[in-house]
């Protein structure tokens, strides 16, 4: 496939993790400088007028995009870097989090009797971290440091993977609590915290689904949970700092996801524009109308 030939030559050659934001924004900025090309004449590549358009570099970032979200789905990779396709590309990225009263129904349903206790877990550990649902699944009592107050992600045990992009993150005190019950009750031979019946969980998907539709939201998947967590950490008043530290994501990327989110988000902004224009402008009463007709409305 053609589409294929540029994505391979730059990106080819490279580890998952050495995808950057970067060198993404790189390759829109070298395509775009190159000729077209449609296919052959003669046995040679014949180049048509005009520069790679827009929507050529989206459909070659978007099979990027496509092989490395399977490879983490095969579990060849632990965690697909982020693609940001070209603006005006078409393709609309997901952004659904959950509000703090969307997240408190959510996990008020959580007690249903319902609810599998495993699936309130889950949801507790997701909101709590901001990890990624297959890291709440893999992880185990070992990575559980009650002394210390801290869950270790990043010690996942697993040969398969690697772990650049899991944190070590704090437990608050409810959370902790929490888990303290459920090591008690834990059966799981591999001791993972995750369990049903003493077996570890590989999916949750149909026990969410079920505990979304008990808890009367909607559109709300299992990773809008982790969007859901930076989204209150920001609303919160946390910086881009701390909250792509909890991700274990670029600070760039965190600020592009979630600038809007910051309660400082463009205030300083407004605050230039009316300074330069003069703020007693605001509340300036409105001028008299002049003499004569009044002016007709434009049809």
């Amino acid at each position: 496939m053609s589409a294929l030939i540029p994505i391979r030559a730059t990106f080819g050659v490279l580890e998952p993790d050495e995808i950057t934001p970067t060198l993404v924004r790189g390759y829109v900025s070298d395509r775009s400088k190159q000729p077209k090309r449609r296919g052959a004449r003669n046995g040679k590549v014949v180049a048509a007028d005009g520069l790679v358009g827009k929507r050529m570099i989206s459909v070659e970032l978007a099979y990027l995009r496509a092989a490395l979200k399977w490879a983490e789905h095969e579990k060849w990779i632990e965690d697909a870097p982020f693609i940001k396709l070209p603006a005006g590309a078409g393709v609309r990225a997901r952004k659904r989090a959950l509000s703090a009263q969307e997240a408190a129904t959510l996990l008020i349903a959580t007690r249903h009797p319902d609810t599998m206790p495993h699936i309130r877990t889950f949801v507790l550990l997701a909101l709590a971290t901001g990890q990624r649902g297959n890291a709440v699944r893999d992880l185990t009592w070992s990575q559980v440091d009650f002394e210390r107050g801290t869950i270790f992600f990043s010690e996942t045990g697993r040969a398969d993977v690697t772990n650049k992009r899991r944190a070590d993150v704090k437990m608050v005190a409810s959370l902790a609590a929490h888990l303290m019950e459920v090591k008690k009750m834990s059966r799981s031979k591999g001791g993972f915290v995750i369990e049903y019946r003493g077996q570890r969980v590989r999916d949750v998907k149909t026990g969410f689904a079920n505990l979304v539709a008990r808890a009367g939201l909607a559109d709300v998947n299992i990773h809008d949970l982790r969007r859901t967590a930076a989204t209150l950490a920001i609303e919160g008043g946390r910086s881009f700092a701390e909250v792509a530290t909890m991700l274990r994501q670029n600070v760039e990327v965190t600020q592009a996801h979630y600038a809007h989110m910051s309660p400082d988000f463009l205030t300083g902004v407004a605050a230039a524009i009316f300074g330069a224009i003069g703020e007693e402008w605001v509340d300036a009463p409105a001028l008299p109308a002049p003499d004569g007709p009044a002016e007709e409305s434009p049809q």
